[in-house]
């Protein structure tokens, strides 16, 4: 079986209408900080995950993929109504998790632009950068796939030894449920 899941950050901070009175750099520095959670979100994901051992003994991992930028939201259905998220920007997020290499975070430069803007809070954001990546749809794009996470104090050593060397993908397997929170190391940020 093959499973998909969609998170967002940011939701509700004011890219229409509602959002127009805000000042640009009030407006900046929610998308950043929106930036900066879902990329910690993904990190923790695809380390959580990489510490649940499979039916064959592998490690599960996962691919991420994270865009900025607008979307429309709603809710879908009368009898089983869900909430969805439609866009572009829902679009490419799925293009660069489909074009990301287990284990890591793939964003786009719109995403890069936006942890830019916000600064590291503490946190030392590590990335390749990916040139020329065409997608469809949307043409040759520079990306960015993650490095090993490191922490607010640094350790890349403690880092990089939990963090699964990438493997050419296998085809899907179940998945036991994702440990408790915590016990993949990785350090919180400071408040």
């Amino acid at each position: 079986a093959v499973a998909a899941a969609l998170a967002a950050a940011g939701l509700g901070l004011g890219g229409g209408a509602e959002g127009a009175g805000q000042a640009a750099g009030q407006a900046g520095c929610t998308r950043a900080r929106a930036a900066q959670a879902a990329v910690l979100f993904a990190q923790h994901a695809v380390a959580c995950a990489s510490e649940v051992l499979m039916p064959n003994g592998q490690p599960c991992q996962l691919r991420a993929g994270l865009h900025t930028g607008d979307v429309v939201s709603g809710v879908v259905g009368h009898r089983m109504p869900r909430f969805c998220l439609f866009g572009d920007t829902v679009n490419t997020a799925s293009r660069l998790e489909s074009h990301g290499v287990p284990g890591r975070v793939h964003i786009s430069q719109a995403t890069m632009q936006a942890l830019e803007a916000g600064g590291s809070h503490g946190f030392q954001w590590r990335w390749t950068a990916q040139s020329n990546v065409r997608m469809k749809g949307k043409g040759p794009m520079t990306t960015y796939l993650s490095q090993p996470f490191v922490g607010p104090s640094g350790d890349a050593a403690a880092a990089a030894a939990a963090e699964p060397e990438p493997k050419a993908p296998r085809p899907a397997e179940r998945c036991l449920p994702c440990p408790p929170a915590g016990r993949h190391g990785r350090q919180q940020p400071a408040a």
